[in-house]
């Protein structure tokens, strides 16, 4: 019997979609970095950043025709969060529910 896990984190979509976008502008080999740092009110700030390298102890969540790149302790403070595309009337971005 195969135990199945579950990704640490999921994209919709539209993020995907909106993430391909911005991969086609770079070199191959691209994929989406979600990382976590400390600060901000609840002790922790997330961010997104395009990187080439994946680095040992990195997960890898591939879904919609997109990688997301994740360190370790990032997987772990975000297990379960959702990467989203909102639109506003205050602007437009990626979101982390």
């Amino acid at each position: 019997m195969a135990i199945i896990h579950e990704p640490p984190i999921s994209i919709t979509a539209e993020a995907a979609a909106k993430v391909k976008d911005l991969l086609a502008q770079e070199q191959p080999g691209t994929h989406l970095r979600l990382f976590v740092t400390k600060g901000g009110c609840s002790g922790y700030t997330y961010g997104m950043a395009l990187d080439n390298e994946v680095r040992e102890g990195d997960q890898v969540v591939d879904q919609h025709e997109v990688r997301v790149l994740l360190d370790g302790p990032t997987a772990r403070l975000l297990r379960g969060a959702q990467i989203e595309y909102a639109r506003s009337v205050m602007g437009e971005g990626f979101t982390l529910r």
